[in-house]
């Protein structure tokens, strides 16, 4: 027996309902968005929906991402799971298409309420190349770690943490943000497109179109990642690299 699926036209009507209320809670935030048809050389990919951020506040584009998840019966229907990434176009020089530049890491304590005891940026452990063959892209923002050579001292990798790891205010947000949530912690990685357009920020929360503002379009996320995008343009100011 198989399982239920979304009609077409149901699926379309959904994506342009979570669209515009989207659009609707970016005004609101004053960060100016327009959506970007597909196609069109503007469009950075790997989401069902593409909108430029013309306010320019750290973030330049949200990328509106989506799944499906299925019941443990077979009569459930369907749910559409959603996240919504921030990308700064462009790149920075020394970091390849493809990979996880930095991800947070934390420790917590407590048995059955858990609180976030530490949290830290780092660079993800170098991938010696064992693994890399079986990692299968979902999309074209996945990104794989930096392989041997790619990270070295006093480069961007390095210097993207650390300014990461220092700045306060950015990691007391981040804390508040990232408390347990259904049953497990946030976690937010940044990582350079497949395409070498745009450097993305990336939390690993998929959640319901019901939920997508109030987490992903919250003045607090806004807040994060608007941070998070000043020290990356930083970075590339640094370094150098191209910005689209």
């Amino acid at each position: 027996m198989m399982r239920p699926n979304i009609s077409p036209e149901d699926a379309k009507q959904q994506k342009g309902t979570i669209v515009d209320l989207l659009i609707d809670a970016l005004v609101r935030l004053e960060l100016e968005p327009r959506v970007i048809p597909p196609r069109r050389t503007e469009w950075l990919q790997g989401g069902i929906s593409c909108i430029e951020l013309e306010a320019r506040k750290g973030v330049d584009a949200a990328i509106l991402l989506s799944q499906t998840q299925y019941g443990a019966a077979y009569f459930d229907a369907p749910q559409a799971l959603y996240r919504l990434d921030y990308a700064v176009r462009g790149n920075i020089k020394g970091i390849l298409p493809g990979r996880v530049i930095s991800k947070t890491s934390l420790k917590a304590r407590g048995l059955v309420k858990k609180r976030i005891e530490e949290l830290r940026w780092e660079i993800p452990p170098l991938d010696r190349g064992a693994e890399a063959s079986r990692i299968d892209y979902r999309t074209e923002i996945e990104g794989l770690p930096p392989r041997p050579g790619e990270v070295w001292e006093g480069g961007p990798h390095q210097k993207l943490t650390e300014l990461l790891n220092n700045d306060a205010d950015l990691m007391e947000s981040l804390k508040g943000f990232g408390e347990r949530k259904r049953g497990f912690f946030l976690s937010l990685s940044i990582v350079s497109d497949r395409g070498a357009e745009s450097i993305r920020i990336r939390c690993n929360l998929w959640i319901k179109s019901q939920e997508l503002l109030a987490t992903y379009a919250s003045p607090a996320y806004l807040g994060i990642v608007n941070r998070i995008g000043g020290h990356i343009k930083e970075v590339r100011r640094e370094f150098g690299g191209l910005a689209f």
